[in-house]
């Protein structure tokens, strides 16, 4: 534990040092929620009805889940004190239970409403990976469901896709060199979304500032994995809009927060990082005045210690017409 909580550090700070922050423009931002202490919100996942949860990725003390109302007031804290330190990255709603990641102890959290915390999966530790980091244990990252209401959870050092049925029974869904970071920053399968029809899998390769696609067969195993886009720095969380395309933030760029890519890989928008303070994942709210594109700020890569939740109405984000899934309003 104390080894991973090294490196994340290190990275960080040689991240800091070689980074020159730019103040590109990005109008229309605004703070949806301020982030409680500890601060240091990293996953997020928006329910039907509304609410807004995210994750704490904190070494020191409990690590906390919050809940939002849709409004951006707070309404749960759940803390997580089983284990110490907990720091989250993925969070999900499922119904209404919330599923979290626990990075240094490799574990699938499961939060009830009622905010009993359990542990739904251990994920195994492999230790033998194709290339790159080969004495790491697991650390799950992203989280996304696929139809069936199975888990599947990104592990940035084994370079796997992990998936979890409803029962939590855990298995290799895909392991790929792909999924792994041969780079100085050392996580590799980050955030993971399922295309709306639900056909593949992409991920961003954080490491390798890549995001890869991998179909899914017709009985539900994984296909070749292959590179949708390249060339871009630290891709964290990822997520398919209402316009049907790819929305990617980044926590370490200089030059933009969030990019968004045609179904087909085009390079269709970027967002500058006035507004934001290093948004690590994506979700989208629907509301009576349009849908808002929620990410909360970690803030590590800039070194600048404050928490929140960035939000910015899609309408400010010019992008190909829609392709697929709610049309923009």
């Amino acid at each position: 534990m104390e080894r991973l909580r090294g490196v994340f550090l290190v990275v960080v700070a040689l991240l800091m040092v070689s980074i020159a922050w730019s103040e590109a423009s990005a109008d229309g931002v605004t703070r949806f929620a301020d982030i409680p202490s500890p601060g240091q919100g990293e996953g997020i996942s928006v329910a039907p009805n509304g609410q807004v949860v995210v994750g704490t990725f904190t070494f020191e003390g409990p690590s906390h889940v919050f809940v939002f109302d849709k409004d951006g007031q707070l309404i749960r804290d759940v803390p997580i004190a089983d284990v110490v330190p907990a720091p989250l990255l993925g969070v999900i709603w499922k119904g209404q239970d919330i599923f979290a990641a626990d990075f240094v102890n490799g574990r699938i959290l499961r939060i009830a409403p009622d905010d009993q915390v359990s542990v739904f999966a251990v994920l195994p530790d492999l230790r033998r990976v194709p290339k790159g980091p080969k004495d790491q244990p697991p650390a799950p990252n992203g989280l996304a469901l696929d139809r069936d209401g199975n888990l599947y959870v990104s592990d940035s050092f084994q370079g796997v896709i992990w998936k979890i049925t409803e029962s939590g029974q855990v298995s290799v869904w895909k392991q790929d060199i792909g999924l792994i970071s041969t780079q100085a920053l050392p996580f590799g399968a980050n955030g993971i979304t399922f295309t709306p029809l639900g056909d593949a899998l992409l991920a961003a390769n954080s490491g390798e500032g890549t995001i890869v696609k991998i179909p899914v067969n017709p009985d539900g195993s994984a296909g070749p994995v292959s590179t949708f886009a390249a060339g871009i720095t630290v891709p964290d969380g990822i997520a398919f809009g209402p316009d049907g395309n790819l929305w990617v933030v980044s926590p370490a760029s200089p030059d933009y927060a969030v990019l968004v890519w045609s179904p087909t890989g085009e390079l269709l928008a970027s967002v500058g990082t006035e507004g934001f303070n290093g948004p690590t994942s994506i979700d989208f709210l629907h509301g009576p005045e349009g849908i808002t594109m929620l990410a909360p700020n970690l803030g590590f890569f800039t070194g600048v210690p404050d928490f929140y939740i960035a939000a910015l109405s899609v309408r400010e984000v010019p992008t190909w017409p829609p392709t697929g899934g709610v049309p923009l309003q």
